[in-house]
C-alpha cells in the first residue's frame, strides 16, 4: 500500500505559502486596490481638450505587479484604459488621464503573485485648472 497521507499535502501547502523555511509567507493577506481621490478638482493639462487628471491608486501588490485603470462614463461607456506597474510600495499613478464631466466611473484591477483585487468609484469632476 502506498502511503499518501498528510505529509505531501503539508509540503505542497508550505511551498505555495512561503519562499523558504523561516521566511514569512509571501502573501500575507488578500489583495486590495483602492483609489485615493473622491473628487477630481484640477485639470492638469488645460491645453488639451476636456479634463485631464492624475489618478492615484494604493494596493497591497508587490512592486512591478500590474494595475489596469478603466475610465467609464456614468452610462458604462468606455472612455479610456491604461495599464501600469506598481512601485515598490504598491502604489501606482496614472498621469494625464482624460475624464468626462460632470461625473466619471473609475475601475482599477490589480493582478499579481498574490492574486487579484479591484475597486470602482464614481467621482464628480470639477473643472478648475492647476
Amino acid at each position: 500500500m502506498r502511503g499518501v497521507g498528510l505529509c505531501p499535502r503539508i509540503l505542497t501547502a508550505s511551498v505555495l505559502i512561503s519562499a523558504a523555511c523561516g521566511d514569512p509567507p509571501l502573501c500575507q493577506s488578500d489583495v486590495f486596490v483602492a483609489f485615493r481621490q473622491t473628487i477630481i478638482s484640477t485639470d492638469v493639462d488645460t491645453a488639451a481638450p476636456g479634463v485631464q487628471t492624475d489618478i492615484h491608486i494604493r494596493t497591497s501588490l508587490q512592486g512591478g505587479d500590474v494595475v489596469t485603470l478603466e475610465v467609464l462614463g456614468t452610462d458604462g461607456t468606455s472612455v479610456g484604459k491604461a495599464t501600469g506597474p506598481t512601485s515598490p510600495d504598491g502604489s501606482v499613478v496614472f498621469t494625464g488621464v482624460s475624464v468626462p464631466t460632470p461625473r466619471v466611473v473609475l475601475r482599477a484591477i490589480g493582478r499579481g503573485t498574490c492574486g487579484e483585487g479591484s475597486d470602482e468609484i464614481t467621482v464628480d469632476v470639477m473643472t478648475t485648472s492647476r
